[in-house]
């Protein structure tokens, strides 16, 4: 159990800068080794930069593989091996899933064009309006 104070050596796996946040405040880390990083803000960007496509179908919080790691640690926290981003559209792993969920493809749900956008949008007198009647 961590002491008020501990600090540990956090990994950033990758080769671009990663940011996390604990107790309303963003912290941001370089590529490689940040030395002397408290205990819970390190638990909280190996918590909040999962790998893509990585985490558990079923709902563990504890199954994911991380961007981050903390050396020294067991389990998830301690894998300090360089990674980067997968394209992934989403965090969970479908190839883990069973039945339709495993073959679920990403769809383009279309949002409006420009031109749709501005359909309906022309400037309205409510004066002109509220004269006629």
């Amino acid at each position: 159990m961590a002491q008020f104070g501990d600090t540990v050596p956090l990994v950033n796996r990758t080769k671009g800068v990663l940011s996390a946040q604990w107790d309303g405040t963003h912290y941001h880390f370089d590529p490689g080794e940040t030395p002397n990083v408290p205990v819970p803000i390190a638990i909280a960007a190996v918590k909040q930069n999962p790998l893509l496509g990585s985490e558990d179908p079923l709902g563990d919080p504890n199954i994911f593989v991380s961007l981050f790691g903390i050396k020294g640690a067991s389990h998830i926290f301690g894998d300090c091996s360089p990674l980067e981003q997968s394209t992934a559209g989403e965090r969970i792993d479908r190839k883990a899933m069973q039945g339709l969920g495993r073959s679920a493809k990403r769809v383009n749900a279309g949002g409006p064009t420009h031109f749709e956008a501005k359909l309906g949008v022309d400037t309205v007198n409510l004066a002109d309006d509220a004269e006629r009647r």
